[in-house]
This record gives structure tokens, C-alpha cells and sequence, in this order.
């Protein structure tokens, strides 16, 4: 079991990391499914047994782990890392612009 706390920033990469490597076992497991159908069998189903959303984090997570060992641990550029998206109504901020531009011309 592992606990900790992460700064905000470093738990949404770590969300979507998991997301991203969730996707990838669902879409090698479809892969190995759809290859044990004889072709023309129609479609594919879905197993039995689907794991839960904590076995599919914790495998999730075994495969972040070997991708980074196998691949090297490089986080690559902050920039790469994080993206910061702020949204400004454009009536706020006209009007804190007037009233900066207001403030100024009276000094």
C-alpha cells in the first residue's frame, strides 16, 4: 500500500498518467480478446469478470512502473510537464483595465 499527498499539480499529472496507461491495458486486452475470436465471429465480448477500479489502478500503476524503468526516468522540461490554463471573462478584465488605466492618469 502506498500513502502520501501530492502538490496539485503533480496529482493531475499522476491522474492522467493512470488514465492514460488504464486505456492502454483496456486496449491491449481488447487486442488479445480480439484475437482469440476466430474472424467473422461478429463482435467481441466483454470478459466475465471485469476488474474493479482499484485493480485497474493498481495495474495501471505496476505499468507506469516497468515503462519508466524500461524507458528511463526523464520528466522532461517543466514546460512539458505542466500547463497552467487561466479563463478571464473579457468584461472583468475590460474593466480592471479601465479602472488600472483610471488609477494611473489620476497619480
Amino acid at each position: 500500500m502506498i500513502r502520501g499527498r501530492l502538490e496539485p499539480e503533480v496529482g493531475a499529472v499522476l491522474i492522467q498518467a493512470l488514465a492514460a496507461a488504464r486505456e492502454e491495458l483496456y486496449q491491449r486486452a481488447r487486442a488479445k480478446q480480439a484475437g482469440d475470436v476466430p474472424a467473422g465471429a461478429g463482435v467481441v465480448d466483454v470478459p466475465a469478470e471485469t476488474p474493479t477500479m482499484a485493480q485497474q489502478q493498481a495495474d495501471a500503476l505496476g505499468l507506469l512502473a516497468e515503462t519508466a524503468l524500461h524507458h528511463g526516468i526523464d520528466p522532461g522540461t517543466p514546460g512539458e510537464r505542466y500547463q497552467v490554463v487561466v479563463h478571464v471573462d473579457a468584461q472583468v478584465r475590460q474593466k480592471r483595465l479601465s479602472a488600472l488605466h483610471v488609477t494611473r492618469a489620476g497619480s
